[in-house]
């Protein structure tokens, strides 16, 4: 189910060209809210 907004976030990251973007500090945000 999570790989749902995996993908999603992936496409915002695509959309947003990927600056300024922290993929550990959003993996650490996922882990919490798992």
């Amino acid at each position: 189910m999570w790989r749902k907004y995996f993908l999603l976030v992936l496409l915002a990251i695509l959309i947003a060209g990927g600056h300024s973007f922290d993929l550990n500090q959003w993996l650490r945000q996922m882990n919490q809210t798992m």
